[in-house]
């Protein structure tokens, strides 16, 4: 497990795909700048994870600030990766939609 100089970020091979994280979760810095890009404030974070202090938010900020490259290459392959698996496996809704269009018209002639 490697660790920054505060200790609060933390990578540990095998735990979140080796990718930076507040120590002693599963909260990933990805996780963190994308929700912060997506509008919520640190504040919002703490409130939906109890288990995170706003030092641990601010340490993933900073994290991201000196690692800015990799983490935005994490955050595109994630992406792409969510595109890639939308497109393999349409939602459930979809797929009923699609059945529906391919199906018989069930109205009676008149």
């Amino acid at each position: 497990m490697s660790t920054n100089g505060r200790e609060r970020i933390v990578k540990t091979t095998g735990v979140c795909w080796g990718h930076a994280r507040i120590r002693d979760t599963r909260i990933s810095v990805k996780h963190i700048i994308e929700s912060l890009r997506a509008g919520a404030t640190p504040a919002d974070l703490v409130a939906r994870m109890p288990h995170v202090t706003l030092e641990d938010i601010d340490a993933a900020r900073q994290y991201y600030h000196t690692h800015q490259a990799d983490i935005d290459q994490e955050i595109a392959e994630g992406a792409q990766l969510e595109k890639t698996l939308r497109q393999a496996m349409p939602s459930l809704l979809q797929q009923k939609r699609a059945a529906r269009h391919a199906g018989p018209d069930t109205f009676p002639p008149g």
